[in-house]
């Protein structure tokens, strides 16, 4: 039986569904990682982000890193810049810093 794996454009859709979410980024910071981090714009508090997510998603698609910023950085063209929040996501992760795991 093979596995099932959520993919960032997934995260990204049930995230920007959640009301208070501005902009939204998932990157995979690990080849073969199962579920991708996920940066999100939003004034939302994080036990509530995660808490829409898990009723959106279900848990078992919840993401593990979970990172809320006041906005995303962005390229020239104004969209999201996927090499920086892949950069910004192993930063924090390494420092572990405003990061939250969905079981708490």
């Amino acid at each position: 039986m093979g596995s099932v794996r959520i993919g960032a454009a997934e995260l990204e859709s049930a995230a920007m569904r959640i009301g208070g979410v501005r902009s939204v980024g998932a990157v995979r910071q690990r080849h073969g990682s199962p579920l991708p981090a996920v940066l999100v714009a939003t004034d939302l508090p994080r036990w509530e982000l995660v808490r829409a997510l898990a009723a959106e998603l279900g848990a078992r698609w919840t993401p593990e890193r979970l990172v809320v910023l006041n906005d995303l950085p962005v390229n020239a063209n104004g969209k999201v810049d996927r090499s920086r929040l892949r950069a910004l996501a192993a930063e924090l992760s390494a420092a572990n810093g405003n990061t939250m795991s969905p079981q708490r």
